[in-house]
């Protein structure tokens, strides 16, 4: 056979080829997205089971002391819509002043900050939680984003905080499609990334500077 002939022929089973690992690249990330959307969907079906067997457990509640005499109370839940902006701190500490269940008890704006910081505590706590966790299975010490952090992580976070949050008195019950708690924890999680994204990359920077001062003593030698 000719060479042009082989030329040509090897030049288009390469693009063959290219097209191919292209197409099996955009076949691979669109699996990957609709994995990442059974996963939140997922997870938003299991908070709302919760939701719902909290609700039952009131209703139970609720009947178990009402007498013959009295009516069962409403309980129905009014759901607040999260803020038609970027959350900011102001949203958060207006929506515990107005929804908290000891609203009566907030009497100015510092005891509302108190209540804001004792659940951002515990936020931080449970996310390093989780965070050493992932660490010891993990020799590169890296942390995934929120959007690759699994379910089950997710799930942990949310529903630790939310707990927490109805201890301390904050109606999270009344968030659609619990706003105010996932706004807290993807916060926290995505700055704990950055940190720990930038302490690594700071280390491995130090690690190579220790490894080139021994060159630079040798040539300054040799000179």
């Amino acid at each position: 056979m000719h060479p042009r002939q082989q030329a040509a022929i090897v030049e288009c089973q390469e693009t063959i080829v290219n097209k191919i690992d292209a197409q099996t690249a955009a076949m691979v990330e669109g699996i990957q997205g609709i994995k990442d959307g059974i996963e939140m969907l997922t997870l938003s079906i299991d908070i709302m089971h919760d939701k719902i067997d909290l609700l039952q457990q009131k209703i139970d509640t609720s009947l178990q002391q009402s007498t013959s005499t009295t009516t069962v109370p409403n309980m129905e839940i009014d759901f607040i819509d999260c803020p038609n902006h970027d959350i900011k701190q102001q949203d958060l500490k207006d929506f515990i002043a107005t929804y908290s269940q000891n609203k009566e008890q907030l009497e100015d704006d510092n005891e509302v900050k108190m209540v804001l910081k004792n659940i951002g505590k515990f936020v931080r706590w449970t996310a390093n939680d989780v965070a050493e966790d992932i660490k010891s299975k993990n020799e590169n010490n890296e942390l995934p984003s929120w959007r690759n952090l699994s379910t089950t992580n997710k799930k942990l976070l949310i529903d630790s905080v939310s707990h927490e949050a109805e201890k301390l008195g904050i109606a999270v019950r009344h968030c659609k499609n619990d706003w105010f708690i996932h706004h807290l924890v993807i916060k926290c999680w995505s700055n704990k990334v950055k940190y720990a994204s930038k302490k690594e990359k700071k280390k491995k920077n130090n690690s190579a500077s220790q490894e080139q001062q021994p060159k630079k003593k040798d040539k300054a030698y040799q000179d």
